[in-house]
């Protein structure tokens, strides 16, 4: 296959990236990537798709959330979304007798914690992040996510769906899989540098800190443009194609260490070995593309979009401690305002976990369109505070956000954009 362009850049951007990046390989990397059904591969993305959910809302202080700190388009979530994809499963999946799959992934706040904190510093997102009481302030130790797939959900190219079909052209097709071609190597790549050697670090370190930077970066490149396609998948109640790669490992080691220099710095076969041992001889991705909208095919009038059962409206209450100093009559209004403030927070968490269609959350509507997830925030912002209070040293603060409003702006976007919840 010849070696395109792209991955080659694609390689020298991981390059770049990966200082960055390198602080959260404490947190594991799957030892292997076992063979699995399509059930189970769609159970796995549903838990980790839950994990990063969950990640949004994890709570970092008194009064911010780590998805308060970092947009949806921050460049921190391409790193949690590469180390939650590393997670490995808690337990073994399990079967249904319907053909089913669950599967359950677990992440420690213990161990997420210091390298939380690294990443954060790194982006110049600290500010008064408590890290260190991610259990107190999330109550809970460990955040846990059970996904399932259904075995009649996807489908292999040879048989292509109706909605397929129906919906897209040629062209648009061919897009959804390169996307997901895409996709895959992007994760096989986060796979790759976070593989460890023993004592020499892991191969992210080989991508920045050798002189023969360049030459390893181009054999990565190479290597990763020739990771074979085990499965392409297509779902069958969405176009959404899934396109799962596999890549030998063997063949990529020594292809680093013959872009090495000689030297004691070189990959021995101590260090590949160790490297074989944690990933097993192969490495596995399942990326996700969708067609381009200018590639589906007219239809006709979209049936509206059917209210939810949601109650009128919602209600949170935040509270602060009135801090000491020299202005008590400042520091109690700070109180107040750091109170609304969280009222405010915890309202959006509700608002984000309200469905919009039994399948479809808001929050999943917000984080892939950003003038929805623009106007929520508006809305959360404009909600009106019913009640401040001062109870001795704390400040509370409730605040109410009418569904109605809510509702209108989540109507009007998927008319607008055209979405498909």
């Amino acid at each position: 296959m010849r070696i395109g362009t792209r991955w080659v850049l694609l390689a020298v951007a991981l390059a770049a990236s990966s200082a960055s990046a390198q602080p959260w390989g404490a947190m594991g990397l799957r030892a292997d990537r076992p063979s699995r059904s399509p059930a189970c591969e769609a159970a796995r993305e549903s838990a980790e798709s839950q994990i990063l959910h969950r990640l949004r809302d994890l709570r970092v202080s008194e009064s911010a959330t780590l998805g308060s700190l970092a947009g949806p388009a921050h460049p921190l979530w391409r790193e949690l979304e590469a180390q939650v994809a590393a997670l490995p499963d808690a337990g073994t999946p399990r079967t249904l007798p319907d053909g089913t799959c669950e599967l359950t992934l677990e992440l420690r706040l213990e161990v997420l914690a210091g390298p939380l904190a690294q990443a954060l510093r790194r982006h110049d997102l600290a500010g008064r992040a408590q890290l260190d009481r991610l259990a107190a302030l999330n109550g809970q130790p460990i955040f846990r996510a059970t996904g399932r797939g259904r075995p009649g959900g996807l489908q292999r190219s040879r048989e292509l769906p109706p909605l397929w079909q129906a919906r897209c052209t040629e062209p648009g097709r061919r897009a959804a899989v390169q996307a997901a071609r895409q996709d895959a190597l992007r994760k096989l790549a986060a796979q790759l540098q976070a593989l460890p050697l023993g004592e020499a670090g892991r191969v992210r370190d080989l991508m920045t800190n050798q002189p023969a930077v360049v030459a390893v970066v181009a054999a990565v490149a190479a290597q990763l443009a020739l990771a074979r396609e085990k499965g392409t998948l297509y779902h069958t109640d969405e176009l959404i194609v899934d396109v799962v790669l596999e890549l030998p490992l063997q063949p990529v080691l020594e292809a680093i260490r013959r872009a090495q220099p000689e030297g004691p710095a070189r990959l021995d076969d101590a260090q590949i070995r160790h490297a074989l041992a944690a990933a097993g001889p192969t490495l596995q991705a399942t990326g996700s593309g969708v067609p381009p909208e200018s590639s589906l095919r007219p239809t006709g009038p979209a049936t509206p979009l059917a209210r939810p059962d949601w109650p009128a409206s919602l209600s949170a209450r935040g509270q602060a401690s009135v801090q000491a100093g020299p202005n008590p009559g400042q520091a109690r209004l700070l109180a107040l305002r750091q109170a609304e403030q969280q009222a405010r927070e915890s309202l959006a968490q509700q608002a984000r976990a309200l469905p919009v269609t039994p399948r479809t959350r808001l929050a999943d509507l917000a984080d892939r369109h950003a003038p929805l997830a623009a106007d929520l925030a508006t809305l959360i912002r404009q909600a009106p505070a019913t009640q401040t209070t001062l109870e001795g040293n704390t400040a509370h603060a409730t605040v109410q956000l009418d569904t109605a409003r809510l509702w209108h702006v989540v109507e009007y976007w998927t008319k607008q954009l055209k979405l498909t919840p």
